[in-house]
């Protein structure tokens, strides 16, 4: 039995910091099919303070609902939500599984290129950063104090050995279920290497409110793009020491280059009335190869090509049984 023959409660969780495009679309549409017979949530990510436009938020309404979808309201609103991060965050506090850091990105960049080999021979992490290089992990902790006491700019840093070394007593493996496989996958904790959790000003991160939220919300089957399934190694480890459910996880394909339709709201604003349906196909050419037959290409990852048939309301819609079926 496949993710998509059972009852999930999945969730769409967009920043409100631009206008939704295609990519975000096939993300929603992806979570509201495998949620099958259970429930599609919508979660409003919006922890960037300085990023975040209440106009966008009501664009993400408008352009999910043109889409033909639906979810529960009220809508939870991540910037709401500081008090119940900050909770989690101390809770990893006191199981010294965090540390507060004072070092700048220049400082960490400078540490770095003062290495042999510098930066291109410093490992980096699956979006191509370097990893952290410990600075401030292992001061004494009265230095710690006295330097938190004096102020300045922190943030707090997960400490990914011993928090995977507490994860592992805790749970026995360290792996999580990815359903577009069906298959387990070890984690491997120094992936992103001690990623920030938390900084001063703001309590949490994207790592820790993600973790946190679909814990709140009972989200069994996280749906995202596969640019994220590294960050699962991190969030496994985190719903372990926090004692939070295990969800299952179904990363999708990218839709890596658009069409003169960028965003949702230019397909409605060009005239169309809906989008009809995606059937990928596999070519003759390359059995490897997926491709669409119908209107304007783009460019799905490495190996796939999709596009958009767009017709009246009365067709059939973008979530229907056709929708990102491999035939």
């Amino acid at each position: 039995m496949t993710s998509q023959d059972t009852a999930h409660i999945t969730r769409f969780a967009p920043s409100p910091n631009g206008r939704l495009h295609l990519g975000h679309a096939y993300s929603a549409l992806m979570a509201h099919k495998l949620a099958g017979s259970g429930r599609f949530i919508l979660r409003i990510e919006d922890i960037d303070l300085g990023r975040r436009r209440q106009h966008f938020i009501d664009a993400i309404y408008e352009d999910l609902a043109w889409l033909g979808l639906s979810w529960p309201t009220p809508v939870m609103i991540q910037s709401s939500r500081f008090d119940i991060y900050k909770t989690a965050l101390n809770r990893l506090r006191e199981m010294e599984v965090v540390y507060p850091c004072w070092a700048s990105r220049a400082d960490i960049r400078d540490y770095i290129n003062s290495q042999p080999g510098g930066r291109e021979a410093w490992p980096i992490d699956p979006d191509g950063a370097a990893i952290y290089p410990g600075l401030y992990k292992d001061i004494s902790p009265s230095k710690r104090d006295t330097m938190m006491w004096e102020g300045g700019n922190y943030a707090w840093r997960l400490d990914s050995e011993k928090a995977a070394a507490i994860a592992r007593q805790k749970n026995g493996v360290l792996r999580y279920f990815e359903a577009s496989q069906q298959e387990n996958v070890d984690i491997n904790p120094g992936l992103y290497g001690d990623v920030i959790l938390a900084r001063k000003d703001i309590p949490t991160s994207y790592h820790l409110s993600v973790v946190v939220d679909d814990a709140a919300q009972e989200i069994s089957l996280v749906t995202r793009g596969m640019d994220l399934q590294g960050a699962t190694h991190i969030h496994r480890i985190l719903q372990i020491l926090l004692e939070y459910p295990e969800p299952e996880y179904y990363h999708h394909e990218l839709v890596l280059r658009e069409y003169e339709f960028t965003t949702i709201v230019s397909l409605d604003r060009g005239g169309t009335e809906s989008v009809s349906e995606i059937v990928v196909s596999q070519t003759s050419v390359n059995p490897s190869t997926y491709t669409l037959e119908v209107n304007e290409s783009l460019t799905w990852g490495d190996e796939y090509e999709i596009s958009v048939t767009v017709s009246s309301v009365d067709q059939v819609p973008l979530t229907s049984d056709l929708l990102f079926e491999r035939v």
